[in-house]
């Protein structure tokens, strides 16, 4: 399956047909009707195949000043999942945040930096655990069911580009990815 992928920025005339994002979209429909096991397994390598794309490293120059910038590059028509690609600038970071639906994510070129947190049952608050350097290809599934709360920011000098693959459409109404959690501070 070919899926045509515009750029930011370019005319329709600069659109191509794009066979690793078919691929991915074939893998994360067929993950969808397997278990719970096969789909975060089959979704996990797709997404990782997938970051090695070359068109997702030229979407660095599609950057925001003022914060990460999420470019929509398919959305599921049955509503069932969204792949965005995320152009992180130096000194971008996410929320402290977990998810409404699972999410898969590859890091396709530049360096970032993932913090997990666990949740302090007493208070509700997220408390850092650990902080991981992410390298290009790096690639992780969670259900929302997990639990997994985590922040992710690029803190090196070269913009980093990740693949995002969420169980739920992004940006329609109730499509919200992110559920926004407070983090302790201070400790």
């Amino acid at each position: 399956m070919n899926i045509s992928l515009a750029l930011p920025g370019r005319s329709g005339a600069a659109t191509r047909q794009a066979a690793w994002l078919g691929r991915l979209v074939g893998a994360v429909e067929e993950g969808l009707e397997r278990g719970r096991a096969a789909r975060r397994a089959l979704i996990a390598e797709a997404v990782a195949e997938a970051s090695r794309a070359p068109e997702l490293r030229d979407l660095r120059r599609f950057g925001s000043q003022r914060c990460y910038a999420r470019h929509l590059l398919h959305a599921d028509p049955l509503e069932r999942f969204s792949i965005l690609a995320l152009v992180w600038r130096r000194g971008q970071f996410s929320p402290v945040h977990g998810h409404h639906a699972w999410c898969a994510f590859a890091l396709s070129c530049g360096r970032l930096l993932e913090t997990r947190y666990a949740i302090c049952e007493a208070d509700g608050l997220a408390i850092p655990q650990d902080t991981l350097p992410l390298a290009p290809f790096f690639a992780d599934f969670t259900e929302a069911a997990d639990g997994h709360v985590h922040r992710l920011g690029n803190a090196a000098r070269q913009v980093a580009v990740s693949l995002h693959v969420y169980g739920r459409v992004w940006g329609t109404a109730g499509g919200g990815v992110n559920r926004p959690v407070v983090a302790r501070t201070g400790d």
